[in-house]
């Protein structure tokens, strides 16, 4: 009588539990999704990375803005914005920091100058990626 009673609750005992098929289409499922949410997670940390980028070099260039709002002239490198260069009129250090800043690959900014211009600019993975 129980042997009849759980045959009908549970049905036939051949019948219970996956197929292999059923269990190799779920893993491939997911190694699918997996594939997709890495190929998409790499993509925006690329995108993460040059935008981090360009606001560091944007608070660069505000630092060499007001070097030379304050000393009259551009500085010969992004190091006088940390350190003095004997400029009487220097009030900096006009960014944080021990160094000049890295771009968001670990690499040092870069910096020209002219009279009455500068540039500066990171050697991204794809390029370079200037100030604007």
């Amino acid at each position: 009588m129980k042997q009849e009673v759980e045959r009908k609750l549970f049905g036939h005992r051949g019948t219970a539990g996956f197929t292999l098929i059923e269990i190799m289409l779920v893993v491939v499922i997911i190694g699918i999704l997996a594939t997709v949410a890495t190929v998409a997670v790499k993509g925006k940390s690329k995108s993460a990375s040059i935008a981090a980028t360009r606001m560091t070099i944007r608070a660069v260039c505000l630092a060499v803005d007001g070097f030379e709002v304050n000393c009259g002239v551009y500085p010969n490198s992004l190091d006088e914005l940390i350190n003095n260069p004997g400029n009487s009129t220097w009030q900096g250090p006009y960014l944080k920091g021990k160094g000049v800043p890295m771009d968001a690959w670990g690499k040092p900014l870069q910096y020209s100058r002219s009279d009455d211009d500068y540039k500066v600019w990171a050697d991204g993975p794809d390029g370079r990626i200037e100030s604007q």
